[in-house]
């Protein structure tokens, strides 16, 4: 799974994880600070982070919006479509 998302100053997310994934995030623009369990790092344009799964972690946006590229990494080769995709 690959999503890129625009983020306004001061968007934040909550404290999660992933049980089933690795998440990559690579920052396109703007300025974040991932919180990465009690790690604090601060990233800019053309920050890469890489999250291991089941590593609690939260981000949020600072000196204006950002722009992001995140994509979710599983080891399952099983991908499940939504049930509204036909031929399912």
């Amino acid at each position: 799974m690959l999503f890129e998302e625009t983020a306004a100053n001061g968007t934040d997310t909550t404290f999660h994880l992933h049980r089933d994934s690795d998440e990559v995030a690579y920052v396109l623009s703007g300025e974040i600070t991932f919180k990465f369990g009690d790690q604090v790092k601060v990233g800019g344009t053309g920050a890469c982070a890489f999250i291991p799964r089941g590593v609690p972690h939260a981000w949020k946006t600072h000196c204006g919006s950002i722009s992001a590229v995140s994509a979710g990494v599983s080891s399952s080769a099983r991908i499940t479509a939504p049930s509204s995709w036909p031929n399912r």
